[in-house]
């Protein structure tokens, strides 16, 4: 069992509404997370418990620097670790947004978006094919 010391008003944006973020993260890794005023516990296998941990850390030194989050932009986060361990929170929401031409910014849905953003990115000319939500 692993214990992290969050900010308070961290803890009310990292939960959600009804718990619904916490609940998100516990449903899609193998972990138990529980808190008392600023503890917040950790209980479960080891691998989920270490990538919850490196979560938990990134939120609050993200949160620290004043970095604001809405319930969709979290539970996306989560579901993209989950999915990549080696990608973290820190990453998804510095990095992985991109912002073309000034106008809106994307962030990717899935690690195979992410992965096509970055070689936007990265690349001087990116093809894709296929059907891209053009309807």
């Amino acid at each position: 069992m692993k214990k992290i010391e969050l900010p308070p008003r961290g803890l009310e944006t990292l939960f959600g509404v009804h718990d619904q973020n916490i609940k998100y993260l516990e449903s899609l890794l193998d972990v138990r997370i529980d808190a008392r005023g600023q503890d917040v516990s950790i209980d479960g296998d080891p691998a989920d418990v270490e990538t919850v941990q490196r979560i938990l850390e990134d939120f609050s030194d993200l949160f620290k620097e004043g970095k604001h989050f809405t319930d969709k932009e979290l539970r996306e986060a989560f579901a993209q670790i989950a999915e990549d361990r080696a990608f973290s929170l820190r990453d998804y929401f510095t990095k992985a947004r991109f912002n073309p031409a000034g106008k809106k910014q994307v962030a990717p849905k899935s690690v195979n978006q992410r992965k096509y953003i970055q070689a936007i990115q990265d690349k001087d000319v990116v093809f894709g094919i296929g059907v891209a939500g053009t309807g």
